[in-house]
């Protein structure tokens, strides 16, 4: 069970939180205008995807340290397979951050 909750659970629940909380910061910066929550919401979701792909580089590597190897011999097979694998993981973040994104436009 700890290894379901550290293995699944817990990266999951960071990729929310971030997806959750990235639009506000950058809102910050950039208002709300909106050409601002276009910017936003591309931003946010390059660094979610570079979030999620940069976690399953992570994980790979862990289970064989040889595509480290792999990733320097051939880093544009890499970026676009970790990448993918990042895009992905929008399934579980990408609701979120629409969401987050929406809510401060309605508030006006």
């Amino acid at each position: 069970m700890a290894a379901l909750i550290a293995g699944m659970i817990l990266p999951l629940a960071v990729l929310v939180v971030v997806a959750a909380l990235l639009p506000r910061l950058i809102e910050r910066r950039l208002g709300r205008r909106p050409w601002a929550l276009a910017v936003n919401a591309a931003a946010s979701a390059v660094l979610l995807v570079a979030l999620a792909g940069g976690y399953f580089l992570l994980l790979y590597t862990l289970q064989d340290p040889r595509v480290l190897t792999f990733a320097r011999a051939e880093p544009g097979a890499a970026f676009r397979h970790f990448a993918g694998l990042g895009g992905m993981a929008g399934l579980v973040w990408a609701p979120v951050l629409v969401v987050s994104l929406i809510s401060p436009a309605r508030r006006r």
